[in-house]
């Protein structure tokens, strides 16, 4: 019994012992009481592996970026106008005619310069800018234009017909006479005379009740178409105010068809 009684004194004494040790040596700078406490209560447990976390699926998944389309172009509200073609000869020439009528000259000359330009052979155009030259007293420029004529249509009655006015203005008679008498070469031609047909009888004709007069000498061809050409000669020294020249004509055409008078 006394064996036991000093076997647990001793047993106590060293736990005091020990007691005592520790705190002394809590107690010392530097020291951890957090770390030794730990060692000797809570042993160091070997960490866990930090499982890798799975990416969570996208409530929306990426798509595909779809390809853009190539936007087409939207038709225009007022589509682009076809170019008007160029203005033909002829549509200027008639330009021209519609300033020479309404007496602006100067204009006119513009104009079927134009159409010569566009047509160098356009006889007619000429003519024209050689009639607008005369009004505007530019007679050897009308002239020129009327030899333009001739060359390339040395059939042309007017063109004679004119240029004989523009030398009549220049006072070169003889240039004009010979020009007119071109004219009326060209103008009425000297046809060969067809053969005429058979009349064919016709039933007795009935007596009139009131006696025919004697009808007038009729005119040969010749004769009426030297009028006619006298006439048409005689208006146009008229509107070109030689009247004494109309006068002589007038008389002519009447002397070689009385239906004149």
């Amino acid at each position: 019994m006394k064996l036991l009684l000093t076997t647990a004194l001793l047993a106590l004494a060293a736990m005091l012992t020990l007691t005592a040790c520790g705190s002394s040596q809590s107690a010392e700078p530097g020291s951890s009481t957090s770390t030794s406490a730990s060692t000797y209560a809570y042993p160091t447990a070997t960490p866990r592996p930090r499982a890798t976390a799975t990416p969570r699926p996208q409530a929306y998944p990426t798509a595909t970026p779809r390809p853009r389309a190539t936007a087409t172009p939207r038709p225009q509200a007022y589509p682009t106008a076809t170019p008007r073609p160029s203005a033909t000869a002829s549509q200027v020439f008639q330009q021209g005619i519609d300033y020479y009528n309404d007496g602006l000259y100067e204009m006119a000359v513009e104009q079927f310069t134009e159409a010569i330009r566009l047509d160098p052979e356009y006889a007619d155009a000429y003519n024209n800018r050689g009639d607008a030259y005369d009004k505007l007293g530019e007679y050897q420029l009308a002239i020129e234009d009327y030899d333009d004529v001739i060359r390339l249509d040395p059939q042309y009655a007017w063109a004679s017909n004119n240029r004989g006015y523009a030398y009549q203005r220049l006072r070169m008679g003889e240039e004009a006479e010979r020009d007119w008498a071109k004219a009326k070469e060209l103008a009425y031609p000297t046809a060969t005379p067809r053969p005429r047909a058979t009349a064919v009888p016709t039933a007795t004709p009935r007596p009139q009740a009131y006696p025919t007069a004697t009808p007038r000498p009729s005119a040969t061809d010749s004769q009426v178409k030297d009028a006619e050409y006298a006439f048409q000669l005689g208006r146009t020294h008229y509107d070109n105010s030689f009247f004494e020249v109309a006068i002589e004509q007038f008389t002519k055409a009447i002397s070689l068809n009385p239906k004149h008078a």
